[in-house]
């Protein structure tokens, strides 16, 4: 009889001890679950994206050394993106940063850390044109640009600080905002 009882008291301890197995390993499911959220759903390398105008000429490039998209922020994070564009009198521009984001159903990309805007000298201007700041909205729909932080300009004229900016890549249109500092080079 004592031994029906013992085994009765093991089998009863064995059953509390896979419960609490059980309860332990459900609760560290629920801390994986949502850390997992967090990571990305997919991710690429060396991404290259053109945009063609409706006469089939190349408008714009979009170059990444990498990407990731992660659904739980709805966003997709770009590594070192470059944007090279051609406005209506074919100078190409180059944007870069270190980084960029594109919300989801959205295409505004906003860049940041060492955003630089440039204008390619070509053989019939060589004029040229360097902004930077740390932040810029950048939407490929209508080549515009704006940033609501410092920005500093550098051409062949001279070099320029501002609050702001609002530029249009395609009617070649800067607007500075904020307090505006100018010098000017001797030619």
């Amino acid at each position: 009889m004592r031994k029906r009882w013992l085994l009765l008291l093991l089998a009863v301890l064995f059953a509390t001890a896979l419960l609490m197995v059980e309860r332990y390993t459900g609760e560290l499911g629920i801390s994986v679950g949502s850390v997992s959220n967090a990571e990305p759903d997919y991710y690429g390398q060396q991404l290259q994206h053109r945009r063609y105008d409706v006469s089939g000429r190349l408008q714009q490039t979009l170059l990444s050394q990498g990407s990731s998209h992660n659904p739980h922020t709805r966003q997709t994070h770009l590594e070192q993106p470059v944007i090279l564009t051609r406005d209506d009198q074919q100078q190409t521009w180059r944007v870069s940063a270190a980084d960029g984001y594109i919300g989801d159903g959205n295409s505004l990309i906003e860049l940041a850390g060492g955003v630089l805007v440039d204008s390619q000298p070509t053989r019939a201007n060589q004029q040229f044109l360097t902004i930077s700041t740390e932040r810029l909205m950048y939407s490929p729909d209508d080549t515009t640009a704006w940033s609501d932080v410092p920005v500093h300009l550098n051409s062949n004229s001279g070099n320029s600080d501002a609050g702001g900016m609002k530029l249009d890549l395609n009617r070649q249109r800067l607007e500075l905002t904020g307090k505006v500092s100018t010098r000017y080079a001797k030619p």
